[in-house]
């Protein structure tokens, strides 16, 4: 069974994350249209993601900066 493209990208999003392979701690994310072409997704599914990724506490959201 195929994964569901939030999933997919949620999964994928973590590992890179929990192995430094997306930058150090603190440092800002691509972007979320960036992240959503790179996963083939709309805006608001790679939001999703990236709000399941802060209730980890993997992520942080800055208003007006973007993602830590």
């Amino acid at each position: 069974m195929p994964k569901i493209a939030y999933r997919f990208a949620f999964d994928d999003l973590r590992r890179l994350i929990l192995s430094g392979q997306m930058g150090e701690p603190g440092e800002i994310l691509p972007a979320e249209n960036t992240l959503a072409a790179r996963y083939n997704v709309c805006r608001p599914t790679i939001r999703k993601v990236l709000q399941m990724l802060a209730e980890e506490n993997l992520l942080e959201s800055k208003a007006g900066i973007g993602w830590h």
